[in-house]
Parts: structure tokens; C-alpha cells; sequence
């Protein structure tokens, strides 16, 4: 008899503690408190728009819940700078976006030839794009043309005001594209085909030889 009553009593101390445990599990749950949901606008205004037109978009912003604005700054600092102000003014965070490996009309990597992708098929970005016009992709592996990068991401981030900075086209040209766009170029991709290969640059080239002591033009299946 006192057995089976020193079990009870364990049971029911066991039940309240767990049911203690429990309470307290809840009461933390409900103390947290989440950072409040922000609202993004992405803002692309040319670099010629007036301050007037920018004033009036970003307030535009702001007056309808717009927490922060992703500027296409072309990477350019200057631009980003004059603007910057104009939207903090109104309340918003600044927040930078750039093109990165592909820099179509860039005008300091246009003076370089070979810091350029080529595909197997021997064509560079340099004038010879692949499937859109704006498609013009550096080479990660030419020292030079990273230099270039990391000099307008460090002058981007210079800028006063500026909150972040997000990188897009951070890869290599498609080698293959969505199928539903396979037919806007009037293309079939059922292998990597050789104008939408890529890196053969020189510089890629080399890299390639120095790590595994091949060069990657003569294999078979590259």
C-alpha cells in the first residue's frame, strides 16, 4: 500500500513539473517579439531625372508604406550619392543594386578586350553577346577585371546613407535557358551548346591549367 502511494506522489509531482515546464514554454513563446515586416520598392530612375521627379517618386514611397528602396545605381557612386539624400529625407532606407559579373556598356572594362568571357566556341562578351544585347559578362578568373569590381562595390559603399548593397548577375552566362524562352531565340538546347559555354577566355584558360594541369580547349567532353 505505501508502494503504490510513493508512486502516486512520484506521478504527480512528474505531472507538475512537466505542466510547470509547459507554462513557462508558453509565457517565453509569447514574451519574443518579431522585428516588424518592412516593405521594399525596387527604384530604377535614369541618371538624368531631375532631384523634383525623385523627390516626388520617393515620397510617393513613403506616404504609402514603403519601408526601403533598392536603387539601380549602374554602379555608379556618384549618381547613387546625389540621390541618397533625397530618399532619406522621406523616411526611407537606402539600400544599393548593381549588375556585377555582367557589366554591359561599362565603360572602364570596355577599354579591356581580354577581361572578357569567351565561350567554347571561341566568341567574347566583348562583341559578341549571347542571347540579348545587354548580355556583356567579365571573366572572374582575370585578376584585373575583379580589381574593377571590388573598386565599384567599395566606392558604392562609401556612399553616405547607404544601408546595403545587393549584387545581381553574380554567375556565367545561361547555358541553358527556361524552355518557355527556347523558342523567343529560336533555339534547341538539349546539350551545352558551344556559343553558350563559357569560360574560355585566356585568363580562365591558364587558371584552369594551374590548378589541374590541363587545358580545358582539348578535352573531349569540357
Amino acid at each position: 500500500m505505501k508502494r503504490n502511494l510513493y508512486l502516486i506522489v512520484i506521478t504527480l509531482f512528474l505531472v507538475a513539473s512537466c505542466t510547470q515546464q509547459k507554462k513557462e514554454t508558453i509565457v517565453k513563446t509569447e514574451e519574443t517579439v518579431e522585428e516588424p515586416f518592412k516593405y521594399w520598392a525596387w527604384y530604377g530612375a535614369g541618371s538624368n531625372v531631375a532631384d523634383s521627379i525623385h523627390k516626388k517618386q520617393f515620397k510617393k514611397y513613403a506616404d504609402n508604406g514603403i519601408d526601403a528602396v533598392l536603387i539601380d545605381t549602374r554602379a555608379d557612386a556618384e549618381y547613387l550619392s546625389k540621390i541618397t539624400p533625397l530618399a532619406i529625407e522621406e523616411g526611407l532606407e537606402v539600400h544599393a543594386w548593381m549588375f556585377t559579373m555582367n557589366r554591359p556598356g561599362d565603360t572602364t572594362a570596355l577599354k579591356h578586350p581580354d577581361w572578357y568571357m569567351v565561350s567554347r566556341s571561341g566568341k567574347s562578351c566583348f562583341d559578341d553577346r549571347p542571347y540579348v544585347d545587354y548580355y556583356q559578362w567579365l571573366s572572374p578568373s582575370h585578376p584585373d577585371a575583379r580589381e574593377h569590381i571590388w573598386g565599384l562595390l567599395e566606392n558604392l559603399a562609401k556612399v553616405e546613407g547607404v544601408s546595403s548593397i545587393h549584387l545581381d548577375y553574380i554567375r556565367y552566362p545561361d547555358v541553358y535557358l527556361p524552355v518557355g524562352l527556347l523558342p523567343k531565340y529560336n533555339l534547341v538546347q538539349n546539350e551545352e551548346l558551344p556559343d553558350f559555354d563559357f569560360d574560355y577566355s585566356d585568363a580562365a584558360v591558364e587558371k584552369f591549367k594551374k590548378l589541374y594541369g590541363r587545358n580545358i580547349k582539348e578535352v573531349e567532353v569540357p
